[in-house]
Order: C-alpha cells, then sequence, then structure tokens
C-alpha cells in the first residue's frame, strides 16, 4: 500500500546508519556515569568508618555466623550490637579516600553528553575556568548550526508527509504549488547594539542601507497594508527665553491690571530721576576721601582725614536739593491725599 509508513532518518552525525544516531553514542557515558554514581554512593555510606571483622570460634554454628554477622552490620550504624559467647570483633582503619575520581567520571560524562547532543559544553554548564563570554557566544554558534542542520532534515520530512496527507485524500497538486513547511532558524541580532550601530552608519552618511535588510536582520516583520505600526512620540518644543518674558509679562499685566491704580505712586515711577545734580553735590563731600586713597593713604587713614574735614565739607548744594525734594513730595502728598 502506497504510504503506508513514513519513517524519517535524521543524520545527527556522519556515518553509516548505525552510527548516525545520538543512541550509539550515548549510552556509554550514561552506563558510565551511573556506575559512577553509584560508586560514590557506596563510598560516602562508608567513608569515615572502620573496617569492622568478626572472628569465630571452630566449630560455630550458622546461627551463631549470622548472629556475628548482624552484629558487625549493626555497629556500623547504630555503634552498638551483640555477639554470641566466644566471638570476636576486631576494629581496623578507618575508610579514607577522596571522592574526586567519581566526581571527575560524573562530569567527563556529562560533557561528553553535551558535546555529542549541543555540540558544545558552555551552553549548558559552566566549568568556573573557561566560563568565558567569548567561548560561550562560539559555543552557541556551534548550537545554532546543530539547530538549523536538524531543522533542514525535519523540513523535508514534513514536506513529504504534507504531500502524502493531499495525495491520500485525492488531491494531485504539482510539487510546485505544495504548501511549504519552514522553519525560522534565522540569528537574530541583538536589538540593542545592531540599532546603535546603524544609527551611526546611518548619521555618517552611508545611505545604502536598506530598510528590509534590518528588518531581516532584526527578525521584525514587514508591516501590511493598512496595519498600525509603532511611531515615537511628538516632541514638545520648549519656548525661548524671549518668548516666555514677553508671556509672563502679559500675565503679570492681566493680573494687575484689576488692581486700583495710585497716580501718586505712577507720577513717582513714571518721573525723570535727576542724578547729575544730586552725583555733582556728592562729588564735593567725597573730594577728600578720593585725594587720599589716590594719594597711597590707608582706609583708616583716609577715614580720620573725613572726620577731621567734616566740619569744613560744603554741603549746602545737597542740603538744597534735598530739601527742595521734600517739600515737592510734602506738596504731591496733600494735593492727592483723596485719591
Amino acid at each position: 500500500m502506497p504510504f503506508g509508513w513514513m519513517v524519517h532518518k535524521h543524520n545527527a552525525k556522519t556515518g553509516f546508519t548505525g552510527q548516525s544516531g545520538l543512541y550509539r553514542v550515548l549510552v556509554w557515558p550514561y552506563l558510565f556515569k551511573n556506575f559512577a554514581v553509584r560508586d560514590l554512593a557506596e563510598f560516602l555510606e562508608i567513608y569515615g568508618l572502620p573496617a569492622r571483622v568478626g572472628k569465630y570460634m571452630a566449630g560455630a554454628t550458622d546461627q551463631d555466623k549470622d548472629a556475628l554477622f548482624e552484629a558487625l552490620v549493626t555497629l556500623g550504624h547504630n555503634a552498638a550490637g551483640i555477639i554470641p559467647q566466644g566471638t570476636d570483633i576486631d576494629f581496623k582503619s578507618a575508610a579514607s579516600g577522596q571522592a574526586d575520581p567519581f566526581v571527575a567520571m560524573m562530569d567527563w560524562c556529562e560533557r561528553t553528553q553535551s558535546k555529542v547532543i549541543l555540540g558544545a559544553t558552555l551552553t549548558s554548564q559552566a566549568d568556573g575556568k573557561t566560563s568565558t563570554n567569548a567561548l560561550g557566544n562560539v559555543h552557541n554558534d556551534v548550537r545554532h548550526d546543530i539547530l538549523v542542520s536538524d531543522a533542514k532534515q525535519l523540513h523535508g520530512f514534513f514536506s513529504s508527509m504534507i504531500d502524502m496527507l493531499l495525495r491520500i485524500n485525492g488531491y494531485e497538486i504539482s510539487r510546485r504549488r505544495l504548501p511549504k513547511f519552514v522553519f525560522d532558524t534565522r540569528d537574530i541580532e541583538e536589538i540593542a547594539s545592531f540599532s546603535t550601530g546603524v544609527k551611526n552608519l546611518v548619521e555618517s552618511g552611508v545611505k545604502s542601507i536598506p530598510a528590509s535588510w534590518v528588518h531581516k536582520k532584526l527578525g521584525i516583520p514587514v508591516p501590511q497594508k493598512d496595519e498600525a505600526v509603532l511611531e515615537a512620540p511628538a516632541q514638545v518644543s520648549s519656548p525661548s527665553p524671549v518668548a516666555l518674558n514677553q508671556r509672563f509679562r502679559r500675565i503679570a499685566a492681566l493680573t494687575t491690571a484689576a488692581e486700583l491704580s495710585d497716580p501718586a505712586q505712577e507720577a513717582l515711577d513714571n518721573g525723570r530721576p535727576v542724578p547729575e545734580k544730586i552725583t555733582a553735590a556728592m562729588e564735593k563731600l567725597i573730594a577728600p576721601l578720593v585725594a587720599a586713597l589716590q594719594d597711597g593713604k590707608l582706609p583708616d587713614e583716609a577715614m580720620d582725614i573725613i572726620a577731621g574735614s567734616y566740619p569744613d565739607l560744603d554741603d549746602s548744594e545737597l542740603v538744597t536739593l534735598l530739601e527742595q525734594a521734600l517739600f515737592v513730595s510734602d506738596v504731591w502728598g496733600r494735593l492727592n491725599s483723596d485719591a
């Protein structure tokens, strides 16, 4: 009967059919590992315990021998036992040795199994000596190569199975139009480092990087028609200092527009100061101080000169200006007292 059976013959390793499977390679490490585990368990059970030798008298019965042997076993676990009269027990040196040979055997078996199945060891275990990131990446590449090889072999098997199912159900379709069973075995790049490298290339002036290549390397599908895509949020531009200053002035004007105005204060604010006359009057007062400092006098000596010449200072002009200012402010205050 056609299409009665489908057999997938997987070539896990090179060689004849009997040698291409994993069982023939893995059976010996599996057997040796279990032997080593059993021996290690027995070693740990008797480690540190003294060897016990029982002696029985000639002519002892089988019952006496069994009682002596039971006493030897009991002493190894409970440190207590009874023996028939006329028998002796000698204690020899305690069991010694190391567990390293057993552990080395188990480690070798596990590393062999990892190499056969995964093609590497650092993708599944670390020995603390050669467990570096560079070697781990190399071993991961070997694992990926085995993955690609397995996928290619299974691709042919599943494609043949699809053809068989269609033909059994009465569909005569040419192989060119048959559905395909494809494994995605692409080695996807790490998105953080890859995007940084592409960004640097684009900013440096490289204009020959197609978008389809970036999608393929990162494993990001190309959006279909009318499919929603992610977009970066719009950046809100911050206003310039000049615009902020004008805005705050407008807000200040709006907040103070409803306040009551003071004509006297507005007159003072809008009035023109007369610093020239006041400056000229002050220059006459501080002329001795300036002259003393220009002659190289110390500050204390200059202050003594000011104090000594204070009675003779001509402050009439400054006094007149201050009297006029006080008079004007008093009259203005009286005129606007009811405002």
